[in-house]
């Protein structure tokens, strides 16, 4: 029992410690080695500021994997674990670019924008002309169809000339026909039923 316990760091001393990603200082080329010790010759270098995967720490030395899958021995001292100045630079030119050109882009579609704004300004105010005179028109027409309802108001029992007039001849028509109805009949009742004019 006494024994496992001194066993058991040891196995998690030998342990590989978990994957993290470092990076080679600032001006520098950092050779790869096969051998741990780095007493061979390298067989890839590092630039500044190229990420690489540490495996292990065994110090003074790391275990590392390439991009390319690759895996070698490097000096640990020369490893940083914060992005080079020299990578960070880099990266903040190439956005400085990217911004440039998007700028670029956005000033060109200023312009372009500009006159669109200034089109549909100009839509805009006649759209305004245009509704405030087909405001007026209502409001014209509104006062035209209030006439028409009082006229009609006081209309509203009286005939129409043309019915007057066709009821009038009617009445004329109906009057002389019962005239003439009449005035038969007597003048048959007075001559025994015969029609004598």
């Amino acid at each position: 029992m006494k024994r496992a316990g001194p066993c058991l760091v040891l196995l998690l001393l030998a342990l590989p410690a978990a994957a993290e990603t470092a990076y080679v200082t600032d001006e520098l080329r950092l050779g790869v080695h096969a051998l741990q010790d780095t007493s061979d010759r390298p067989f890839a270098n590092l630039e500044s500021g190229d990420a690489i995967e540490i495996l292990e720490w065994r110090r003074p030395y790391a275990r590392v994997r390439l991009e390319d899958g690759r895996e070698g021995w490097v000096r640990a001292a020369f490893l940083v674990r914060e992005e080079p100045a020299k990578r960070r630079v880099a990266r903040l030119e190439a956005e400085r670019d990217r911004l440039a050109q998007e700028l670029a882009g956005f000033r060109d579609g200023s312009d372009s924008l500009a006159a669109r704004l200034a089109a549909l300004e100009q839509r805009a105010r006649a759209a305004e002309e245009q509704a405030a005179q087909a405001a007026a028109e209502l409001a014209a027409l509104r006062a035209d169809t209030e006439q028409d309802r009082e006229r009609l108001a006081q209309l509203r029992y009286s005939l129409p000339a043309v019915w007057s007039a066709a009821l009038a001849l009617l009445a004329l028509f109906l009057g002389m026909g019962l005239a003439a109805w009449w005035l038969d009949r007597r003048s048959r009742q007075r001559h025994g039923g015969f029609r004598i004019y």
